[in-house]
């Protein structure tokens, strides 16, 4: 094949893309559309929010294997001091493990579903005018959880819901009162507990 007679048959098949493209618009469409697609952000940030209101500083960092995968670890810290009149205060830690499939590539918002399961070591205290009652738990939590993602530029929030399921061993120290008015004692016991309760996931942090 000559030169020139390449030269044209290269110009006859770039033409007949061209008219190709021309003649599916969706095709153009979606052509230009992954050209203007950003890219993927491989890493993941994020905490809860309204976790922090009762001191539990809650921290998951993962990486994205792809646009719709990502996988890494997860850490809460139990840091409630004793001293709260309304809730029970909790100090300690989950060390973990968690990932997430997205159904839409990462970069746009849709729908998402969620693993985590923690290796976990906490004691709480039911009321701050019992300082000496105590719970001391260990074991392992786990839950799952599907739910919707919005992503914007770096920053993406997810709300969902699920199941949560724990299975610790509790080491109980509590007052025990053997007739009304009596001073009681404090007793202590130790059982095994396994539960299953639904939750709410509200996290958000940043994707880059």
């Amino acid at each position: 094949m000559t030169r020139n007679a390449f030269l044209t048959l290269f110009a006859m098949l770039i033409y007949s893309s061209s008219l190709a493209a021309t003649a599916n618009p969706v095709a153009t469409e979606r052509l230009n559309v992954e050209r203007s697609s950003p890219p993927v952000a491989r890493w993941e940030l994020r905490t809860a929010p309204a976790a922090l209101l009762a001191s539990w500083f809650t921290i998951d960092a993962g990486y994205r294997f792809g646009s719709k995968f990502s996988t890494g670890p997860a850490l809460v810290s139990y840091s409630a001091k004793r001293g709260n009149m309304f809730l029970p205060s909790f100090e300690g830690q989950a060390l973990g493990w968690y990932a997430n499939y997205y159904f839409r590539p990462a970069t746009r918002s849709g729908w998402y579903s969620s693993v985590h399961a923690y290796q976990e070591d906490f004691v709480s205290h039911p009321h701050a005018a019992r300082d000496d009652e105590r719970f001391k738990r260990s074991g392992q939590r786990a839950n799952v959880a599907l739910g919707y993602r919005w992503s914007r530029s770096i920053i993406d929030v997810l709300i969902g819901g699920g199941m949560q399921f724990m299975n610790h061993q509790v080491d109980e120290t509590k007052w025990v009162y053997t007739t009304f008015g009596s001073p009681g004692k404090l007793e202590s016991s130790s059982r095994a507990e396994s539960i299953s309760v639904p939750f709410v996931e509200f996290k958000t942090g940043l994707q880059f």
